[in-house]
């Protein structure tokens, strides 16, 4: 999602992450709390995250 807040997401970070899931920004950083970039996921996340990456910023 776009333009969240950092309390938007930040106890659904957590879950996700205690459960083993991923929790990065769209460059696939740890800077998801005060960016305004969120993906999060199981095992598929790195799969995810390059489709977001090739495509992300084209119109």
């Amino acid at each position: 999602e776009y333009n969240l807040n950092a309390w938007d997401v930040a106890a659904g970070a957590l879950i996700v992450q205690e459960a083993g899931g991923t929790v990065t920004d769209f460059k696939g950083g740890d800077d998801f709390l005060f960016g305004r970039e969120i993906i999060a996921g199981n095992a598929a996340q790195p799969q995810m995250l390059k489709v977001i990456q090739k495509h992300w910023g084209k119109k």
